[in-house]
């Protein structure tokens, strides 16, 4: 798979899997709705970022702004974890939650290959 195509393919992915957590899981909305709106932003931010890249308009430059993106994104969703006290929960309650989601696990997955298919991708061109 080119560069190209696993940058797509890593967006489309965090797209889908944000639309299918913002779509499907009521505890999202009724605990944290604050996690909600963030997410819709970054799926918004994904959107936005796919369609640079399919205009052909975008040089390397972005690319590596895309890059920080992917890296920013991941550290948000990793971070929720330390949210874990603001619902009543512990730090290892939270995370044992958020990794039985398949969906925020291909949402962090996606957002590393969003990092690393840019990161590449810019050093190539």
């Amino acid at each position: 798979m080119s560069l190209e195509k696993a940058l797509y393919a890593s967006l489309l992915s965090s797209i889908f899997a944000g639309a299918y957590l913002l779509l499907t899981n009521a505890e999202l909305w009724t605990v944290a709705p604050d996690h909600a709106y963030g997410l819709a932003a970054i799926i918004g931010v994904d959107l936005l970022m796919l369609a640079a890249l399919l205009s052909r308009k975008v040089g390397t430059r972005a690319l590596r702004y895309v890059s920080v993106a992917g890296v920013v994104k991941l550290a948000l969703a990793v971070g929720d974890v330390l949210t874990a006290p603001q619902f009543g929960l512990s730090y290892k309650e939270l995370t044992n939650y958020l990794f039985s989601l398949w969906a925020y696990d291909l949402l962090g997955v996606s957002h590393v290959g969003i990092a690393t298919s840019a990161c590449a991708w810019s050093r190539k061109s």
